[in-house]
């Protein structure tokens, strides 16, 4: 008789299981439905279901309340130029998506999605604004990849144009030797404070120059530094990248804290550093009295353009350096690091210091496509990064 009882009640156990899984997948099936499919009655059994195993219907946001929900507080920096184009173009996708905006953003496939690149591909629009389309698009795909919604895939369908390649004359350029050391023994003239600047600060004309070529920073990066910025981590020197008042970063990979490349502290760059803050308390130089180079702020293009500007309508062809630009000194750092004797660990600790993955063979393409989320949670010490950043040398 027990024996009996023991297998009615596993009977009942194995049915509850069988008719559990049965009725959760018909549950998900009705969820996977666009709304407008989901009548009365299919309401009702999904009610029914919750009811019957004490679940909740659980609400998921919708791709339409996502993308609202990013237009709200876009990741970075953009100007309202940008923002206004962003929400334009997003607002636009789904419109396309019709229906499928309604639905939960889990719930999308490629194929929904698909229903934009063909729209996309099919219209009367110029490469140009197509590509840019699929650029604000994609960073909203990629945005929410990283709320852990798994949309990565999404991205994938938007390879339906091949990116334009720079012309030759936009490709970056690197400066020779020869170049470097004219361009220094220009500059050098600003390196000591001159009482006849009549209130500036020149001396970032010196110091931009050795900054983009030793660090391998964007000009922009060096551009926007703050006093505090430069700080010391087990007795070496750093610099801070990071976002601020009026400082901003390309993107997460950009914040990084990097050692100060010894020849640069060779040339006296800390103390330029406190001469600047004992300068600016005495009255003798009082622009920009929180940033280390006297550079003003672009509500655009940050600290990078007047400092750009000087160096391509002064500096260089003053000394007949031509097709070159301050920026070129990052292409000049990185191409100097791929001819280095470097091991791949030294490799990637070279990309971290630039803030970006550095182009070089030895580094295996599943490191490439990892690095930058590798970065963000796992980063390299500037005492790890020291012995590496005194390998680029140009001099």
């Amino acid at each position: 008789m027990k024996t009996r009882n023991d297998r009615q009640k596993r009977n009942e156990e194995v049915l509850v299981h069988m008719v559990t899984e049965s009725w959760d997948t018909l549950a998900g099936t009705l969820y996977r439905d666009p709304p407008e499919n989901i009548n009365p009655a299919r309401k009702a059994v999904m009610e029914a279901i919750a009811k019957v195993f004490n679940k909740e219907n659980e609400r998921q946001k919708t791709l339409g309340e996502t993308v609202e929900e990013y237009l709200q507080s876009p990741p970075g920096n953009k100007g309202p130029s940008a923002l206004k184009n962003m929400a334009g173009i997003l607002r636009e996708f789904l419109n396309v998506m019709g229906n499928h905006g309604s639905r939960p953003v889990k719930e999308i496939t490629r194929t929904d999605v698909a229903v934009y690149a063909d729209w996309l591909k099919q219209s009367q629009l110029a490469d140009k604004t197509k590509r840019n389309k699929i650029m604000w698009v994609s960073q909203f795909f990629s945005w929410l990849d990283t709320f852990e919604y798994n949309t990565q895939h999404l991205e994938k369908i938007f390879s339906i144009f091949p990116g334009k390649k720079a012309s030759a004359k936009k490709q970056g350029k690197s400066f020779s030797v020869d170049q470097i050391r004219s361009v220094t023994k220009h500059i050098s003239q600003f390196k000591a404070f001159n009482d006849s600047w009549k209130g500036s600060d020149l001396r970032w004309r010196y110091w931009m120059f050795l900054m983009c070529l030793f660090q391998g920073c964007r000009v922009g990066e060096a551009a926007q530094l703050h006093h505090d910025d430069i700080l010391i981590y087990e007795k070496i020197p750093c610099i801070s990248i990071t976002e601020g008042f009026e400082k901003s970063v390309k993107n997460r990979e950009s914040k990084r804290l990097i050692p100060v490349h010894p020849f640069v502290l060779e040339q006296g760059f800390l103390e330029y550093c406190m001469d600047r803050k004992s300068r600016l308390s005495a009255g003798q130089c009082c622009n920009h009295p929180h940033r280390l180079f006297d550079v003003g702020w672009h509500p655009v293009n940050g600290c990078a353009q007047s400092v750009s500007r000087w160096f391509r309508e002064s500096c260089f062809p003053e000394i007949k350096v031509s097709g070159l630009a301050l920026s070129d000194l990052r292409h000049t750092w990185e191409t100097k690091v791929s001819l280095l004797p470097l091991s791949d660990h030294e490799k990637r600790i070279a990309a971290r210091i630039s803030g970006r993955r550095v182009e070089v063979q030895g580094i295996p393409s599943s490191t490439l496509a990892v690095m930058a989320r590798h970065y963000i949670t796992d980063d390299y010490p500037p005492d790890m990064m020291l012995p590496v950043l005194k390998k680029v040398t140009f001099f």
